[in-house]
């Protein structure tokens, strides 16, 4: 099998999990809408991202920074995806808290966003909602027929998506994210 024949396989896959990344993009849209909206979150959200910025720029260092951004969002999602066997908890979690963070920024993003956010947020997002949108399909197997055969179908497709397509696009974005981190310090 030819690497094309490969990546005609993993993308006919993705293809037949369409309405599940609809949803995880339709349920972050729902809770970015809910961060605009809603007050309550302001001082919780931004307070969570100083802190998770202090931790990824501890260290100025070119590499040292794609390490630690790469490393803390191959976590974030591999975590969401297979804990989502817990029926789909985790990453639903996930999506509204996110969603909930990025609505609470949202109102006050000037053009720095698109300098920001674009050039990395084209590759992680992506990744972020394929990552999901598996750990919510792999947290519906209570629900089919052939329990145990339908997790581990589930899971080995996960790892098949999660290897091929998730990880390529978070290394991508973690590059560019990087490079604009220890570029800006």
């Amino acid at each position: 099998m030819t690497i094309a024949d490969k990546y005609r396989v993993i993308l006919e896959e993705l293809r037949s999990r369409k309405n599940y990344i609809y949803f995880s993009v339709g349920l972050f849209l729902f809770s970015v809408i809910y961060g605009v909206v809603t007050p309550d979150f302001d001082h919780y959200a931004k307070g969570m991202m100083k802190s998770i910025s202090a931790i990824v720029v501890m260290d100025k260092r070119l590499l040292s920074v794609i390490v630690s951004i790469l490393w803390k969002n191959i976590f974030a999602c591999f975590m969401a995806l297979f804990l989502g066997v817990f029926f789909a908890l985790i990453p639903i979690f996930s999506l509204l808290i996110n969603g909930i963070m990025f609505g609470v920024y949202l109102p006050d993003l000037s053009k720095s966003f698109f300098i920001t956010i674009i050039p990395h947020g084209i590759f992680e997002l992506p990744a972020y909602f394929i990552s999901m949108s598996y750990g919510i399909w792999l947290g519906l197997w209570p629900w089919q027929s052939n329990r145990l055969h339908n997790i581990v179908f589930r899971a080995k497709k996960s790892v098949l998506i999660f290897i091929n397509i998730v990880f390529p696009l978070l290394v991508i974005a973690a590059i560019i994210e990087g490079v604009y981190i220890t570029w800006k310090a």
